[in-house]
C-alpha cells in the first residue's frame, strides 16, 4: 500500500523519526511537502477557502489543503487506497501487520475511510475482527488525522466537497454527514502519537471560540436538506438503538 507523509519543510527532525520508521518497517512511502497556513497571503486565503470557513487558523487552512493534495493524487495515479500519515505518527508492529487484510476488506464501490488513530465515538458492535485482538467499528466521533486509510472512491468525494476549504481536516462527523465517506476505525488503535506531537504546528494562535460557534451554528443552517435529514436520521432511528463507546 502506498504510504503519503505529511511533513512540513521547517520541521526535519520530524520528517527523520516518520522516515526511520517506515524505513524499519520497509513501506512505500513518498513525503509531501506540508502546506505551511502561516505562509498564506490574504490573497491565496481568499482563493482557495470559502467566506464561511470553520478552518479559522491558517494552520488549520494548510492542513486541510496538504490532505486534499493528497487527495488529488490518489485519484490522479488511480491508486486504490492509500496510508495517509502526518510526521508526528508513531507505528506499531500491528499496524503493519493488518495492512494487508485492511487493503483487501476495502470496497473500491464504496467511499472507506478507516482510522488507525483513536477514536471519540464509535459504534460497540463491530463491523468486522481483523485478528484476535482488533476489530473495524463504525466511527461516530474521531478527530486528528495522523494515520488513517482512504480509497479512491472516498478521495475524489473529499477531493470535491471540502475544496475550497470550508471545514477542518478532521471533522469525520461531518465527513458522514455530508456522505463524502463512511469512516470506519481499528480497535484498539494502531497508530499513535510520537514525542512530537507534544508542539503542534496548527495550535500556534488561540482559537477564537466564540467566532467559531457562529461559524459552526451558520454551517448547520445552511446544510443541503439531504445532509440535515440524514443527521436527523441517525439521531432518531440509529444512535438510541446501538451501544456507543466514548472514550477521552
Amino acid at each position: 500500500m502506498k504510504v503519503f507523509i505529511i511533513n512540513l519543510k521547517a520541521s526535519p527532525k520530524r520528517r527523520q523519526c516518520i522516515e526511520y520508521q517506515c524505513q524499519h518497517y520497509s513501506l512505500d512511502y513518498e513525503f509531501i511537502e506540508a502546506i505551511n497556513g502561516h505562509l498564506l497571503s490574504g490573497e491565496d486565503i481568499v482563493q482557495h477557502t470559502r467566506k464561511i470557513n470553520y478552518a479559522t487558523r491558517p494552520g488549520e487552512i494548510g492542513c486541510a489543503l496538504s490532505h486534499i493534495h493528497i487527495y488529488r493524487l490518489i485519484c490522479e495515479r488511480g491508486l486504490k487506497q492509500a496510508l495517509i500519515l502526518e510526521d508526528d505518527a508513531k507505528l506499531t508492529q500491528e499496524a503493519i501487520s493488518l495492512l494487508p487484510q485492511l487493503a483487501l476488506c476495502d470496497i473500491l464501490s464504496k467511499p472507506l475511510l478507516t482510522l488507525l488513530t483513536p477514536s471519540c465515538q464509535y459504534l460497540k458492535k463491530p463491523i468486522q475482527a481483523l485478528d484476535k485482538t482488533h476489530c473495524l467499528h463504525r466511527v461516530v466521533d474521531a478527530a486528528m488525522t495522523h494515520g488513517y486509510i482512504i480509497n479512491r472512491t472516498a478521495a475524489r468525494n473529499m477531493a470535491a466537497g471540502l475544496y475550497p476549504v470550508w471545514m477542518v481536516a478532521d471533522k469525520f462527523s461531518i465527513f458522514q454527514d455530508y456522505s463524502f465517506c463512511q469512516v470506519r476505525a481499528v480497535v484498539p488503535p494502531v497508530i499513535l502519537h510520537s514525542i512530537h506531537a507534544a508542539q503542534s504546528h496548527i495550535s500556534i494562535t488561540p482559537k477564537p471560540e466564540a467566532a467559531r460557534n457562529a461559524i459552526w451554528q451558520s454551517l448547520k443552517a445552511r446544510a443541503p436538506w439531504k445532509v440535515k435529514c440524514k443527521h436527523l436520521l441517525w439521531g432518531l432511528l440509529v444512535q438510541p438503538f446501538f451501544s456507543i463507546v466514548k472514550q477521552r
